[in-house]
């Protein structure tokens, strides 16, 4: 899959790679984390050392709308966007501690939907 509304080329498996260090990712397919988690990490300062080469696979004017400024609000949508590709979806969910309201996000794999999910049967 290639967004081509997003990005000017296919995002390949380096880059994948680069995004699961950045991100402090051990597994993919269980990964659990909080904007905390995210700024306790330093994910601005990891994400503007590798601004460049996320400019490489960007669109231009998606590529300064993303990479200018980065929040950590901004560095969420940054690896939903790649993590799409991969067919990676994030999903998030609030929760509650000492009165307090944050947002846990999850990384999941998206099902691909088959022929036989479509049908319907009356039986």
């Amino acid at each position: 899959m290639h967004n081509k509304q997003l990005f000017a080329k296919f995002i390949d498996g380096d880059l994948l790679k680069l995004i699961k260090i950045t991100y402090n990712i051990k597994n993919i397919n269980n990964h659990i984390f909080t904007k905390k988690d995210l700024n306790d990490n330093n994910i601005i300062t990891k994400l503007e050392e590798i601004k460049l080469v996320l400019y490489d696979y960007y669109l231009k004017c998606k590529g300064i709308k993303y990479l200018e400024n980065i929040t950590i609000n901004r560095s969420v949508t940054i690896l939903r966007q790649i993590l799409k590709e991969f067919n990676y979806k994030i999903t998030s969910r609030h929760k509650y501690n000492n009165r307090k309201k944050y947002i846990v996000y999850q990384i999941h794999k998206i099902k691909k939907i088959s022929k036989d999910d479509l049908y319907m049967n009356f039986d």
